[in-house]
Parts: C-alpha cells; sequence; structure tokens
C-alpha cells in the first residue's frame, strides 16, 4: 500500500510537469501569451485580467499545497516504515531474554534453501523446573535471561533463539555437526559455571541435541524435530552433555510411538485386567484377602511387564484411565467374593498427587457397590517427594471414607520412620528384597524383626511380600507378622481361577498345624 502510493505521488508529479512543459511550447510557438493580454484590454469591460489573476493565484496555491502533501506522504512513510519495523522486532523477540522467538525460527526455516549448509542445536536446562518450583518466577527470569547472555556470547556468529519455557535454539550457519559439536561443548562449560542471584547460586546446566543440514536431512523445517530426539537421548545422562543426530534414533521414537498407541488401544478396549494374589493370615492361615495386580496380555499371548507399561501410562497421561477400569473391574469381582476377602490395589505417585482421586475411588465404590472398609489402597514413599501436602489430604480424605491405607515396600525408603510418625495408615508392607534374604541373611531378618516391633508400637498390620518357602513362612510367623503373600500360597490369577483357589482352600482347623493352611 505504502509502495502504491509512492508510486502514484511521483507519477502525478511527472505528468503534471511534461502538462506544464506542453502550455509552455505552445504558448511559445504560437504567441499565446501576447494574444491573451491583446484579448483582455480588447475586453476590459469583461474584467478578464482579474479572472486570470485567481486562476493563476489558485494554481500556485494548488502547487504548493501538492508540494506540503508529498512531504507529509515522505514523513508518514517514514513514520509507518518505523513502526512496522518496531512490530516486526517485537514479534519475532522473546520479551524477557530478547532473544529471537520461535517466529522468527518459523521464517527462518521457510527461506533457507534445501543446498544450505546449516546446524541446529536443542539446548535444553536440566535444573530450571525444580530451581523455578522452589525460588519462584522472579528469580527463575532472572536465570533464563543470564543462560540468553551466556547462550548468545558464545560465538558471535550463531544465531540464539528462546524456544519455549526452558529451552533455546541456536542456530549456525555454514557451519557441519563437527563444528557444532565444539560451539555445544563450549555453551556446555558457560552453563556449568554458577549464575549469582542475590548472594545466592544456582547451576542450572544443559543437555544439547545437534542436527545439520544437509547432513541429517534436506529440510530445514526438519532439523529440529531432529535435534529434539538428538538432544532427549542425553537428557536421562547424569550431568550435562550433548549428541549428534543419528538415523538409528528415529527407529526408537518409532518403536516408542507403536507402544503407547498400543497401550492407548489395550487401556480403551480394557484388555488389561486384574490378577489377584492371595493373602493369608500368617498365625492360622486363614485367607485375609487378595491384592490386585495389572497384567497386560497381547493378542500374540506375550505378556508386557506391569513396569513397563505402568510408567508409560503415567507419561501418555492415561493412568487415571487404566487405574478407573482395573479398579472397577476388581471391584465387581470382589464383590462376589467371601466378604471377609478384602482387596489391595497399588496407586502410584501421580495418582495420589492428584486432587481428584477421592472422587474417583468414592465413585467406582458407589457405581460397584462395594464396601470400603473392604479395599486397602496402597502407596509408596516416593509418593511424598513430590508434593506431600496434597499427598497428605489425599489420603486423608480416602481414609474419610472408610478406605483402608497401606504403605508399600516399606525398608527401602529413605525416610521411613518420619513418614510413619506423619502418616495415617493401617497397614505396612514389609519389602520382598528383606523377606528373601531372611533365612540367608541375619540383618535382613533383624531389620524384619524391627519393622514388626516398630509397627506393633505404632498399632499398625504387617504384611510380608515376597514368600516362598515354608521356612521363611515359620520364621515370619515366629517373628509376629500378622499377613503373608507369595508363591508359597499361589502366583497371582486370574478372576475365575482365583474363585475356583477359594472354593477349593480348606480353612485349618483349630489346632492344626500352620503349614496346612497353606492350601
Amino acid at each position: 500500500m505504502e509502495s502504491a502510493l509512492k508510486k502514484r505521488a511521483w507519477l502525478d508529479a511527472i505528468l503534471l510537469c511534461f502538462f506544464g512543459i506542453g502550455i509552455w511550447f505552445s504558448g511559445y510557438q504560437l504567441d499565446l501569451f501576447e494574444e491573451l493580454t491583446a484579448f483582455v484590454k480588447r475586453h476590459e469591460q469583461w474584467e478578464l485580467d482579474e479572472i486570470i489573476l485567481a486562476v493563476l493565484t489558485a494554481g500556485t496555491l494548488g502547487f504548493i499545497y501538492a508540494i506540503r502533501r508529498m512531504s507529509d506522504l515522505r514523513s508518514e512513510t517514514k513514520r509507518r516504515r518505523s513502526a512496522e519495523h518496531e512490530a516486526r522486532w517485537h514479534a519475532e523477540r522473546d520479551s524477557l531474554t530478547g532473544l529471537f522467538n520461535r517466529r522468527y525460527l518459523e521464517h527462518y526455516f521457510d527461506t533457507v534453501p534445501a543446498n544450505r549448509v546449516l546446524s541446529v542445536m536443542m539446548v535444553d536446562l536440566n535444573h530450571f523446573k525444580k530451581i523455578n518450583d522452589l525460588r519462584g518466577h522472579h528469580v527463575g527470569d532472572r536465570i533464563l535471561c543470564a543462560v540468553a547472555d551466556r547462550v548468545r556470547s558464545v560465538r558471535s556468529d550463531a544465531v540464539a533463539i528462546r524456544y519455549g519455557g526452558d529451552e533455546f535454539v541456536v542456530l549456525l550457519p555454514n557451519a557441519l555437526s563437527d563444528e557444532a559439536g565444539i560451539v555445544a561443548t563450549d555453551i556446555l562449560d558457560a552453563l556449568e559455571k554458577p549464575i549469582s542471584i542475590d548472594d545466592e547460586e544456582y547451576r542450572v546446566g544443559a543437555s544439547i541435541g545437534v542436527a545439520t543440514m544437509p547432513q541429517h536431512t534436506t529440510d530445514a523445517n526438519q532439523l529440529i524435530h531432529l535435534a529434539d530426539l538428538a538432544m532427549y537421548q542425553v537428557k536421562g545422562r547424569p550431568g550435562a552433555s550433548f549428541e549428534v543426530f543419528h538415523p538409528w534414533f528415529l527407529s526408537d521414537v518409532e518403536q516408542a510411538a507403536n507402544a503407547e498407541q498400543q497401550l492407548r488401544d489395550a487401556i480403551r478396549n480394557e484388555t488389561i485386567q486384574p490378577y489377584y494374589q492371595p493373602l493369608v493370615e500368617l498365625e492360622n492361615g486363614r485367607v485375609a484377602g487378595c491384592e490386585a495386580l495389572a497384567r497386560w496380555f497381547r493378542e500374540d499371548g506375550t505378556q508386557v511387564p506391569p513396569a513397563i507399561f505402568i510408567p508409560l501410562a503415567e507419561k501418555i497421561g492415561m493412568i487415571d484411565e487404566l487405574f478407573e477400569n482395573l479398579l472397577r473391574r476388581a471391584c465387581l469381582d470382589a464383590k462376589g467374593w467371601d466378604e471377609r476377602v478384602t482387596l489391595s490395589f497399588n496407586l502410584s505417585a501421580q495418582q495420589l498427587n492428584n486432587v481428584s482421586l477421592p472422587y474417583r475411588v468414592a465413585s467406582i465404590l458407589g457405581e460397584t457397590g462395594f464396601k470400603p472398609g473392604r479395599l486397602e489402597l496402597e502407596i509408596t514413599e516416593s509418593t511424598f517427594v513430590q508434593n506431600a501436602e496434597i499427598a497428605l489430604d489425599t489420603i486423608a480424605q480416602l481414609k474419610a471414607l472408610g478406605v483402608r491405607i497401606a504403605l508399600d515396600d516399606f525398608g527401602t525408603g529413605y525416610s521411613s520412620l518420619s513418614q510413619l510418625a506423619k502418616l495415617k495408615i493401617d497397614r505396612v508392607k514389609i519389602d520382598r528384597s528383606f523377606v528373601m534374604q531372611c533365612m540367608a541373611d541375619e540383618r535382613s531378618m533383624s531389620v524384619v524383626q524391627a519393622i514388626v516391633q516398630l509397627s506393633r508400637t505404632l498399632q499398625l498390620a504387617t504384611t510380608a511380600e515376597g514368600i516362598e518357602g515354608s521356612d521363611q513362612y515359620l520364621e515370619l510367623q515366629k517373628a509376629g507378622c500378622d499377613i503373608g503373600q507369595g508363591y508359597l500360597f499361589s502366583k497371582a490369577l486370574s478372576s475365575l481361577d482365583f474363585q475356583v483357589w477359594l472354593d477349593n482352600f480348606t480353612e485349618p482347623k483349630r489346632g492344626e498345624g500352620t503349614l496346612a493352611a497353606t492350601g
């Protein structure tokens, strides 16, 4: 629009000049001025001289006005160009750090030719989130600004971009991956140095992924994706590090994507089912209940271990849906069993830190008609690392429903005794690592005895996991442990098989030996 107005103004000026020259030339050849003067004198009574003066004056004023308008147009064009430049600067800059932003990066990639040599580095800070949550955004923002200054000062021709949050992108024109690796090392060294804010020092460190064009791709828009894949290869490593993209990273991603989709389908189709492992009273051999354990069998009969699909369900945000499916199925199954049979169910740290958990549990209990007093939810000490306040409040709400709480894998955490003092739990589950070694290792047996005695002092019941032999059974019974669980009694069974196991289980008569009660 601006250039069109400018062209039109110049065209009008040129046409005006040609028009004036044409009139002058015509007048020169035909003596129009002399003829006009004679004509005015012959007709003085018409007062033509005053009319001609008015016309000439108006024309002169119009010419002056046109010149002023052209001057105003030039000023307006200059102001508009300056405003557009400023708007474009703000649109392509990060307001906090002053670095270029993602919009600039997208525009940059759209203009890069396919044969251009270009390296891209994805820089992700390692410990920023923890500092930001602990110290607040005002400290976090100052750390980001300090990081931005260090990143852009490493190399003069590098283009530093804040990609979002605590992620930065560095563009290295005309640099291959070897040269980019040297720059990545320089950036890591710069970020390893402590950042001083208000007399406190903070260390963030970084993980860096490198991808190069045309070495790894001829599409500039793919560089960020490839650099991101390389960065995640080092994200879990201790310390700061960098990695250059390799083609096999793509196959890993494809496998992960396939696994995620298979898990999504399994959860939605409810092919992941609860299996039940019996809990037996060690004193008299009676069945006390069962623990529901998630089992996933694929169509080809292969089994996916819970240690693989449970963390994956948390990662893709489907752990709540999986939990609800399994708990609902388990409550419906257990409802048809003897009312003395309780149901234990595991909770992950992510679930316990979800404030909606008590409402979900209450909804499922109401829907299935399962009595809250027969349900025991198992938690681990790692639950309290993320947000102890929310976890404690969630436990209190679950207890208010009538649900019992057990602390699983007790003895392996770093803060067991301190947690026991504040937790309102009903049972302690002794970790299988102590139970399986108690016969061969006196220290493990001493730990088991200490846990049992401590639990009795706190009026808590105890369950020993991993009982596989009768000698373990007798030693744990002698130590005073309340409940036993393990292959000595049974492996985890499907709902139908567990019902058969219950039907065939013979409850010991008074005075019979305890081992006869193992069924």
